[in-house]
């Protein structure tokens, strides 16, 4: 079995874009966590921890919220507007018994043999598709 990837988050007072700048600062992102009809919170995370699960494929994390652990998926990540650095992220919680949607990059690797010399031409247009599951079947982070 694939070992979850376990996010620590801290709650976090106050909004706005000056508390957001100053958590930036510290190596933090701000964002929330919501879902199964319980109160929306405000965390922060560590941005080293959120990327190095990100980079590993990661979708449905453990979040460590005050102690307690909670199963929440990657719903949204912001990115700055050069792509580099992510701004904000938004996690919604899951459990076992739900269906939930996940999409999937779609990544071509060789060379079709047909646009081998000019023979054909090659169009590729889907990058990723939405598959569904139940959780208890999703494999959390890549091998």
């Amino acid at each position: 079995m694939v070992e979850t990837a376990v996010l620590k988050t801290e709650k976090r007072e106050g909004n706005g874009s000056r508390l957001a700048a100053k958590l930036r600062k510290q190596g933090k992102i701000p964002g929330v966590v919501y879902g199964h009809k319980l109160a929306t919170l405000s965390v922060s995370v560590s941005h080293d921890a959120l990327m190095t699960a990100v980079r590993q494929g990661a979708r449905v994390l453990d979040i460590d919220v005050d102690g307690a652990v909670e199963k929440a998926q990657i719903k949204e990540l912001q990115w700055d507007y050069l792509g580099k650095d992510v701004l904000h992220v938004d996690l919604k919680r899951v459990s076992a018994d739900e269906r939930i949607e996940i999409e999937v990059p779609i990544h071509l690797k060789g060379i079709a043999p047909g646009a081998v010399g000019g023979a054909g031409v090659l169009d590729q247009p889907p990058t990723s598709c939405v598959s569904s599951a139940w959780r208890s079947r999703c494999r959390t982070t890549s091998p």
